[in-house]
């Protein structure tokens, strides 16, 4: 019988991909001999500019212009963080197209949606 909660089918389709990927996944965190092929493969992937990526890790678009030409090698440390940055882009992705197909995902979340939200998570229950 079918889960009729969008959001647990989601998680669980999402753990679904994430065991199917899981030997991709260690390959590319334990191996230090293809950091410039992976960190082509990580500004690629983004599908943003290098600038933004950069923002989103940690380093400066520079370092990610010196990854692509090969000059420089991110460290096993930053492939972790842009590997698990990348991870949580496509839960909140996969998330959000299960329980509502007709979203785009590049749309930002408005920021009052986000502080309701918020409100309503911390909030207590009258005593």
């Amino acid at each position: 019988m079918a889960n009729l909660d969008p959001e647990v089918e989601a998680r669980e389709g999402f753990l679904t991909f994430l065991k199917s990927q899981r030997g991709a996944l260690h390959h590319i965190a334990d191996t230090s001999d293809d950091n410039f092929v992976l960190a082509v493969s990580i500004v690629s992937r983004a599908g943003l500019p290098q600038a933004e990526v950069a923002k989103k890790i940690g380093v400066s678009q520079s370092t990610i212009s010196r990854w692509s030409k090969g000059v420089n090698l991110p460290s096993n440390s930053i492939i972790r963080k842009a590997l698990f940055s990348e991870l949580i882009k496509a839960f909140d992705e996969y998330v959000l197209k299960m329980t509502n197909p007709d979203a785009r995902v590049d749309e930002p979340e408005p920021p009052l949606a986000h502080g309701a939200r918020h409100m309503r998570r911390n909030a207590r229950a009258p005593v």
